[in-house]
């Protein structure tokens, strides 16, 4: 595919431009083949409606476009080693359009003013590239194909749009764009040992990372301001490394899926209305997810499968929501929340896992579930107005914890298997310990050889509970008035 082929629309406009007659700007075109060594290209131009399209073939070549005024248009190509391309434009309607084949290349665009595009391809190791656009509504397009290799694309103004295409190793990527309405996207990056490095400050900023593939890629975005959106898709690979945080409001962030092993996500907002969500999750081994959240109406949901992942959300502010969700063995949940009226889930599926649930703050629910064998599940809250649903099926040798301290708190407890160990304490006024289906409901506990152990420390106290195993003991302690223990064991 040729890269010459420009954009017919702005071609006919000046085209239009140049036979109208009612314009006095002159239209220059100007074509430019070498081939050879040591060769050296200068075209300025200097005007309206102007072309500058230069090939050169060989080594050691220096190609320089200069262009200033309106409806500028520069194609260039290079085939061979140790070849530099600059292009400046400056004022009005812009296009840049250039191709690198070699090695040890340079190319520089320079893009000043109104509606600027520029496109870079660049095959071979060892390149550079820097392109700069300074105005508004600028695109800026990078391909790289080939091994250590070097890109910054920088935008400043307003509806910038940049994309950052790589195959290859070891290449370093940097996108930066100051303004509104910014959007950077990685794509269909294939490879080892690249960086990719995104900056954004502005408003309603868009940063992507989509269809990568390979190992040990480090990827960091940023971006601060309003109504910015990190989405991560179809990544696959092992040992990477995805780093996003944003500063602002109404902020998401969307992955989905990562495969692979040993590789890590680390996600920080801190602002107002953020959304963080991991649909299909993080399949594989030995992964790591972080989520850090400061601010009021957050939600966090995030799942893995595979095994050794440890999970940890992290939730200060009112109203957030945050669910962890694990399928497979030896994987770590941990959800914390600090605020009012937080929702906290945290679930695991296999064996061998460790899932924590801990709130502090009033009107707190939390829902822990287990499933599987040799599971370790704790429960923490603190404030008033709490509830803990805790439901674990077909679950053995399970040891869970929960502890309540505040008034009026609600455990609804089902639990089936053998040899689970579970120890309750709440400490307040009007504490309960009952069964899913709610006051009139009785927490049930099957299985053989397990052990309840409950602790209420306060007043109106109520257990309402039933054992439905053999060789299983339960231990329940009230101290306060008014406490009402209702329980029964059966075989």
């Amino acid at each position: 595919m040729s890269i010459f082929s420009g954009k017919k629309s702005i071609l006919a406009i000046a085209v239009s431009l140049a036979v109208s007659g009612a314009a006095a700007a002159s239209s220059n075109q100007t074509q430019l083949t070498q081939t050879g060594e040591d060769n050296l290209a200068i075209i300025d131009q200097a005007g309206s409606l102007h072309i500058a399209v230069a090939q050169q073939q060989g080594d050691l070549n220096e190609l320089s476009v200069i262009q200033d005024d309106n409806f500028q248009i520069a194609q260039s190509a290079q085939t061979g080693d140790d070849n530099f391309t600059s292009i400046e434009q400056y004022d009005t309607w812009h296009e840049a359009y250039s191709f690198v084949m070699g090695d040890s290349n340079d190319v520089t665009i320079y893009q000043d003013d109104f509606y600027n595009v520029a496109d870079v391809f660049v095959m071979g190791d060892a390149n550079s590239v820097d392109v700069l656009q300074d105005g508004a509504l600028n695109e800026g397009n990078v391909g790289l194909s080939g091994d250590e290799n070097s890109v910054e694309l920088v935008q400043i103004g307003d509806q910038n749009w940049s994309t950052l295409e790589f195959t290859g190793d070891r290449n370093t990527a940097s996108s930066i764009t100051y303004g509104s309405g910014n959007e950077t996207a990685v794509l269909f990056g294939f490879g080892s040992d690249n960086l990719v490095d995104i900056y954004q400050d502005g408003d309603a900023n868009v940063s992507g990372l989509v269809g990568l593939s390979g190992d040990d890629n480090v990827f960091f975005s940023y971006q601060e301001g309003t109504g910015n959106v990190f989405i991560g898709y179809d990544i696959a690979g092992d040992q990477n490394v995805i780093d996003v945080f944003q500063v602002g409001n109404s902020n998401l962030f969307l992955l989905d899926p990562l495969n692979g092993d040993d590789n890590v996500v680390f996600a920080d907002q801190r602002g107002d209305f953020n959304v963080i969500e991991g649909p299909s999750g993080v399949v594989g081994d030995l992964n790591e997810i972080d989520v850090y959240q400061a601010g009021s109406d957050n939600l966090a949901l995030f799942e893995t499968q595979g095994d050794m992942h440890n999970v940890t959300l992290v939730q200060e502010g009112d109203f957030n929501q945050a669910i962890g969700l694990s399928y497979g063995d030896s994987n770590m949940v941990a959800a914390s929340s600090t605020g009012d009226f937080n929702f906290n889930g945290v679930a695991a599926d296999g064996e061998g896992n460790n899932i924590s649930s801990d709130q502090a703050g009033d009107f707190n629910f939390a829902i822990v579930e287990f499933q599987g064998d040799n599971n370790v599940a704790s429960l923490t809250q603190t404030g008033d107005f709490n509830e803990a649903d805790i439901f674990g099926a077909g679950a053995s040798n399970t040891a869970l914890t929960a502890t309540q301290q505040g008034d009026l708190n609600l455990v609804n407890m089902l639990v089936t298997g053998s040899m689970n160990s579970i120890a309750l304490l709440q400490s307040g006024d009007m504490n309960s310990i009952v069964g899913l289906g709610g006051m009139s409901s009785a927490f049930q506990v099957g299985g053989n050889g397990g052990s309840v152990s409950i602790s209420q420390v306060g007043s109106f106290n109520t257990v309402m509970g039933q054992q439905m195993s053999d060789s299983s003991a339960m231990s329940i302690q009230q101290v306060g008035n008014g406490n009402t223990a209702i329980v029964s064991q059966t075989n």
